[in-house]
């Protein structure tokens, strides 16, 4: 009697990690454009530090995601536009903010803690970073 099993590696639908990395790297250039836009001195350094944060960050989860991916990675980077959003005042750029937390909060809805901890550990630290300017912009 065999006992071996297969174990089925489950990762999430090829179309909902190319959404996925379509937000990242949106989110990414509107931070940038947002850095980009501002008035305000302090506001300019904060945001300049997120951007690299961020985009540390963010290439090294997509890298990661990469490397689990059997099948399909050029798929996953065919990405020929970005819908990008500019934001002049504080409030909408905070609002767009906690919009983009939320959606990183939710990708444990795609993502296994057991089989993918990796990315959501990563997930984890973008997520430090935006709650770090969320108290940053909070000063007046």
């Amino acid at each position: 009697m065999n006992t071996t099993r297969k174990i089925k590696r489950y990762l999430p639908k090829s179309k909902d990690m190319n959404y996925l990395i379509y937000r990242l790297l949106q989110s990414l250039m509107i931070v940038k454009l947002y850095h980009w836009n501002t008035t305000s001195y302090s506001v300019h350094k904060a945001t300049d530090e997120l951007y690299g944060e961020l985009n540390t960050k963010i290439d090294t989860f997509i890298e990661v995601l990469l490397g689990k991916q059997t099948t399909h990675k050029n798929s996953l980077l065919d990405i020929h536009t970005l819908q990008l959003k500019t934001f002049k005042h504080p409030t909408s750029f905070l609002k767009w903010l906690e919009q983009f937390k939320t959606y990183l909060i939710r990708l444990n809805i795609i993502f296994s803690s057991n089989e993918h901890s990796d990315l959501l550990n990563i997930r984890d630290e973008i997520l430090a970073e935006l709650n770090k300017i969320t108290y940053l912009l909070s000063f007046k």
